[in-house]
């Protein structure tokens, strides 16, 4: 998956905060398809129904919540994914921070500028 807001990210020296939305999103789909097994009839043989459906929310909120709104531009400071989702027209294929990679607030482009560590 190679995504502007992981260029985003790893442009601007947060690439692990990309990463960590990688892994809640895979727990989210592992304890998804289990709790989608055991609505399924059960085949697996998996127990403690509540738990596991939990968890499957859970991470899916905690991984949305982290993508939209971790990783940040070192230029104003605030979050593209959280901006465009707030006040764009997110199916928006042709403006969207996912197709220009650039800052929708501050227009900060990493890919022409030199990155400071903080």
């Amino acid at each position: 998956m190679n995504s502007k807001l992981k260029n985003f990210a790893e442009s601007t020296r947060q690439g692990w905060k990309y990463r960590v939305f990688q892994l809640l999103f895979l727990v989210w789909i592992v304890a998804g398809l289990a709790s989608l097994s055991r609505f399924l009839g059960n085949p697996l043989d998996l127990s403690g129904y509540g738990p596991l459906d939990s968890l499957a929310v859970i991470f899916m909120l905690l991984s949305l919540v982290w993508y939209a709104a971790a990783v940040r531009c070192p230029k104003c400071k605030r979050s593209p994914m959280w901006y465009q989702i707030t006040h764009t027209n997110v199916f928006d294929s042709k403006t969207g921070f996912e197709s220009t990679g650039v800052c929708p607030i501050c227009h900060f482009d990493p890919a022409g500028a030199q990155i400071q560590h903080e």
